[in-house]
């Protein structure tokens, strides 16, 4: 939690390229995460 509140200017490329990671990795689990919710939920 702490590395993505604190952003260090300097390396302002590698917080994007995490955050770009992050997009990645969310997009590829994001629905499964939502289909096990569906399948919890009934």
């Amino acid at each position: 939690m702490n590395e993505f509140v604190k952003i260090d200017l300097n390396s302002e490329d590698q917080f994007f390229e995490k955050f770009m990671l992050n997009r990645i990795l969310l997009k590829m689990y994001l629905p499964k995460i939502i289909v096990g919710l569906k399948i919890n939920n009934i």
